[in-house]
């Protein structure tokens, strides 16, 4: 739908990635069957997997080219997610920080893919305002609740642009 309002809207896609049959669907979803959320290594793969499925996607050059064709400045050495942020706070009017759960997501894979990372983790986890203790359970489910805002807000934002 975000995609489907941004071509509409803004003539790109906010995400490169193509719809999956509902077979493929079923087979991804399958995959997830077998996790235990208080279980790192599972909690870690899942991150790694999202963050695929949402940073690694973000239409970085559609992106660019709509700021630019806005007159607005992208230096060429931001990744994805802080050209998105750019086009939240200038396109959208993000004034809320609508974005932290990308850079969350992102900096939860740094602590899944790479040693000494703890304090991307105890960040995410403060940031998503959980004691210290939580399970993965309760991060993930608190992590998710926030990208599905965002996400609510980003098509809901897409859907009221002129």
């Amino acid at each position: 739908k975000i995609n489907k309002e941004s071509q509409g809207k803004f003539n790109f896609n906010i995400f490169n990635f193509d719809l999956v049959s509902l077979d493929e669907l079923f087979r991804i979803c399958s995959t997830y069957k077998r996790i235990t959320f208080n279980n790192e290594d599972d909690f870690k793969r899942i991150i790694s997997e999202l963050n695929e499925k949402f940073n690694e996607t973000i239409n970085k050059d559609g992106i660019t080219s709509y700021l630019e064709s806005k007159q607005i400045s992208v230096d060429a050495e931001l990744g994805n997610i802080k050209r998105l942020e750019l086009f939240f706070k200038n396109i959208l009017s993000d004034n809320s920080n609508m974005i932290a759960p990308f850079f969350y997501l992102y900096d939860l894979r740094i602590w899944s893919d790479h040693s000494n990372s703890q304090d991307k983790f105890d960040s995410v986890v403060k940031s998503l305002e959980l004691q210290s203790d939580s399970s993965f359970e309760e991060l993930y489910k608190k992590l998710i609740k926030q990208l599905h805002n965002t996400l609510n807000w980003m098509l809901n934002k897409s859907q009221e642009a002129n």
